[in-house]
């Protein structure tokens, strides 16, 4: 099989000083590679490529299975983040869409903006009939607890003169 391929000879010689660079601090790369194949990374202070990329300045040395961890971590954060924003767009939206449609009616039917005015007044007054209300209640209310105050006085006062009168 004859395989001719262009190859970018600065790109490749930038490739390769940017590895050697990377993996400078690596004693034996293939054993690091089997040692991640196999799942047993080496969690010692040795440095290497794949840890301090991932997860750099963090005092300590993580395993592969550690940054897998803080990745579903975050992707989970992510998701819950994701979750709210979508919500609140949708809430937004709603709302945009209720007002869009209201302002359509009202373009369609002008008459329905006075007779909106009207109503809302009516809301107001209904309102504040409602605050009157109460408040001839609970002072009928306290009439009552006063009457019935002066009608426990008076069987008690009859009661007693009852008693005397035996």
């Amino acid at each position: 099989m004859n395989d001719e391929r262009n190859i970018d000879e600065a790109f490749l010689n930038e490739m390769m000083k940017r590895g050697e660079k990377a993996w400078k601090d690596v004693p034996d790369v293939n054993a690091w590679v089997e040692e991640l194949r196999n799942g047993t990374l080496d969690t010692s202070d040795k440095p290497t490529p794949i840890t301090d990329a991932l997860m750099p300045d963090q005092g300590h040395k993580r395993t592969m299975y550690e940054h897998i961890q803080v990745m579903e971590a975050h992707a989970r954060q992510l998701k819950c983040e994701l979750a709210d924003m979508t919500k609140d767009r949708d809430e937004w939206k709603a709302n945009h869409d209720n007002q869009v449609s209201i302002n359509r009616t009202l373009r369609d039917r002008p008459d329905l903006g006075e007779r909106a005015k009207l109503v809302d007044a009516l809301i107001q007054q209904r309102d504040e009939a409602n605050i009157k209300r109460d408040e001839i209640f609970q002072a009928l209310n306290k009439e009552r607890q006063w009457m019935h105050e002066k009608m426990e006085a008076i069987r008690e006062t009859m009661k007693t003169l009852n008693q005397l009168t035996k």
